[in-house]
């Protein structure tokens, strides 16, 4: 179905399958363009998929549709605000895959850290280093993180970040910087420069595995993390390691997906299992808090929340096989 529903500026594209990831590209010229990853299907495939929103039609316009052999966990396109760059798109999954997406969606590489290709070698998140885009940080099932030169389609480095799985790997501002969580239960910083050692922001005490990670790039000291089972998001100051600043509070179900906003440090949109997609302002205010600024209920759990990095009051959320 490419046909879009406008109401109070909502606009609703149905997928032939449930989605489980999406991006907004960040090109001058395609800032309405999104990337769909999908679950997997009944026939063990899954899907990668571009659509276009076309405000003045009221709906959303198919460009691609690509078949894979594994669930992409997540996608990315390239961080290119000037337009100079190919416009592509890398999708984490049983591997790094980059794809061209200027006309039909063409492979343009897959990048195996592991040849033997076990299960201990999935890809369970990625992020694109905003400075410098030929840079792309993956989480790993095996513990570790890599850092790869898409351009030579190597890897830079690999790091033993975690004793268990990493979960989530996400660049700060500093482009030096990024961390890590993992199924160890801890939050971990770490620095290009000296990878030998991190610095571990937070043990989770409860046990309860930290599963995404979310650095606010205006505010370079300031980080947000979810764990698995829980309906809370943690934030913390890395200058202050050992506990939360601030706890968000609201959601009656696991929080499955954050996004800062692109141009404050004081907004972060979260949504959960209990379908409800929330913006919370954290200006001056420090532990709980449980009075988001704006709501929005969805029909179904939220499996993604993406905030559009040009147009900065657009907000694309994922449930069933729904993006709006």
């Amino acid at each position: 179905n490419t046909q879009a529903t406008s109401r109070n500026f909502v606009w609703t594209y149905e997928s032939p399958w449930v989605i489980s990831s999406l991006n907004f590209s960040y090109q001058p010229s395609q800032l309405l363009q999104i990337g769909i990853g999908s679950s997997e299907t009944q026939q063990g495939l899954s899907h990668l998929q571009i659509v276009r929103l076309l405000p003045q039609e009221t709906r959303f316009a198919v460009v691609d549709d690509v078949s894979l052999t594994s669930q992409v966990s997540k996608l990315m396109w390239v961080p290119d605000f000037s337009g100079r760059c190919p416009n592509i798109l890398a999708t984490a999954s049983d591997c790094l895959r980059i794809w061209n997406c200027d006309g039909k969606v063409k492979l343009e590489s897959s990048l195996l850290h592991d040849p033997s290709g076990g299960p201990a070698s999935y890809l369970n998140s990625l992020d694109w280093n905003f400075v410098d885009p030929k840079i792309i940080g993956t989480a790993s099932k095996d513990k570790t993180c890599i850092i790869w030169d898409i351009e030579r389609r190597t890897p830079l480095k690999q790091i033993q970040a975690h004793n268990q799985e990493v979960n989530d790997f996400a660049f700060a501002e500093n482009p030096n910087i990024f961390s890590t969580v993992g199924s160890d239960c801890s939050v971990r910083v770490f620095d290009l420069r000296n990878l030998e050692e991190c610095s571990v922001i937070y043990q989770n005490k409860q046990m309860n595995p930290y599963k995404k990670v979310s650095w606010n790039k205006i505010d370079p000291d300031t980080l947000a993390v979810v764990s698995s089972h829980s309906p809370e998001v943690e934030l913390f100051d890395v200058r202050m390691p050992g506990s939360p600043v601030v706890t968000l509070k609201r959601h009656e179900k696991p929080v499955t997906s954050m996004a800062w906003a692109p141009n404050s440090n004081c907004y972060i949109c979260t949504g959960g299992r209990d379908n409800a997609v929330y913006i919370w302002e954290l200006k001056y205010k420090t532990g709980e808090v449980t009075e988001p600024y704006m709501m929005y209920k969805a029909y179904s759990d939220i499996n993604a929340v993406v905030w559009n990095e040009i147009y900065q009051d657009c907000i694309a959320i994922a449930f069933e096989n729904c993006l709006q």
